[in-house]
């Protein structure tokens, strides 16, 4: 049997290898799962990978090296916690060189806290809060930009709308929620660490949240199981979770809160309340149960959405022909350590004179790219 050879385009279409395209490099903090920001620019790259697009994380800042046994121009790629479930690989070096050697174009993707630190010609914004709220106002806009949320969107004249959960039902769920609840618990982190202020109009007695190392998320989840209320100072993801637990949220405005969350289009007000509103705790308390089946409709949806933003950004991009290689300031190379005799160097607080290799290592590098 003969069979015809089809053209170039078909014959890239079935083959077994996929074609190359442009890859996504969503700029972020490294991962933490107290920052509702940095998880949903994490789940973007894991989503943006489930959808079959290829996709990156690019730390900006990388760490400096706390031990101080490297080289003084060496930044470290560190997580303080895994992303677990997620497929958001962080960017090496033949990741950069294999597209830039191509000419292809890579989707760089800001959040709204930063302007263009690698100076690329063509770049998207995932705008999570507002801008200038945590971060520099711009001095070069963005191709395309879109929101975390509607609300969020219309004030900031967004492209398009990409809500992401960040939620985790698995954890976050009022199976293990006392049948009788009392008092209170708030939160009001950034109204006192960075802008000084005391809340304002707690119940007597109410329990503060603490989101660090002070307060596990078992401890967190506890106070959600067992407390009538939950006072909430600012938009955070603590809200979502209280209300999963079974505890309404009061939403309390202050001079840097409006007291309505970015996402309260996405999530309705089912089991929240503003703080002066009318028997608004009564009807908190009567639609708390709503609040999961919200997230799971808006979870079904995301792959969906993320493909639909994917293909938004790559139709722009094609008008952006490749100019010059992604200017990222570092050299992402992986360093593998002997666990047996290599002592634990993120861990030390003093030089490590036998790291000299280390040093070498980067003068190599640097050398071998000069």
């Amino acid at each position: 049997m003969i069979c015809a050879v089809p053209d170039t385009g078909q014959r890239q279409r079935r083959s077994a290898i996929p074609p190359v395209d442009n890859p996504f490099f969503v700029v972020t903090p490294p991962f933490t799962r107290t920052s509702a920001g940095v998880t949903v620019l994490h789940l973007l790259c894991h989503y943006l990978n489930a959808v079959g697009e290829n996709a990156f994380i690019v730390h900006y800042p990388p760490a400096p090296d706390p031990g101080g046994g490297l080289s003084p121009n060496a930044r470290l790629q560190i997580c303080g916690e895994f992303p677990g479930g997620m497929n958001a690989p962080l960017i090496t070096q033949d990741v950069l060189d294999f597209y830039n050697e191509r000419r292809i174009t890579p989707v760089v993707i800001y959040p709204e806290i930063l302007d263009n630190p690698f100076s690329v010609s063509f770049f998207a914004r995932y705008l999570l809060n507002y801008p200038g709220l945590l971060g520099p106002h711009y001095s070069q806009r963005a191709i395309f930009e879109f929101a975390y949320s509607k609300h969020l969107a219309t004030g900031c004249n967004a492209d398009d709308v990409l809500f992401i959960p960040t939620a985790d039902l698995s954890f976050w769920n009022s199976d293990g929620a006392s049948p009788i609840r009392s008092g209170t618990c708030f939160y009001a982190g950034k109204l006192q660490e960075i802008f000084g202020k005391k809340p304002q109009g707690l119940p007597t007695g109410s329990v503060e949240i603490l989101r660090s190392s002070a307060m596990s998320r078992q401890e967190i989840r506890l106070l959600f199981w067992t407390k009538e209320a939950f006072y909430c100072f600012e938009d955070t993801s603590l809200a979502t979770e209280a209300t999963l637990c079974g505890c309404p949220t009061v939403f309390v405005a202050n001079d840097h809160f409006s007291g309505i969350p970015l996402a309260n289009l996405e999530t309705t007000m089912d089991g929240a309340c503003l703080y002066d509103e009318p028997s608004g705790l009564t009807r908190a308390k009567e639609t708390v149960g709503n609040c999961e089946c919200h997230i799971l409709r808006s979870i079904a949806k995301v792959p969906l959405e993320v493909s639909r933003i994917a293909h938004t950004l790559k139709a722009h991009v094609q008008c952006h022909p490749f100019t010059s290689p992604f200017n990222y300031p570092f050299q992402p190379r992986l360093v593998l350590l002997d666990n047996g005799d290599s002592p634990d160097l993120l861990q030390k607080k003093e030089p490590l004179p036998q790291f000299a290799w280390a040093r070498r290592l980067f003068q190599t590098l640097r050398g071998a790219s000069s």
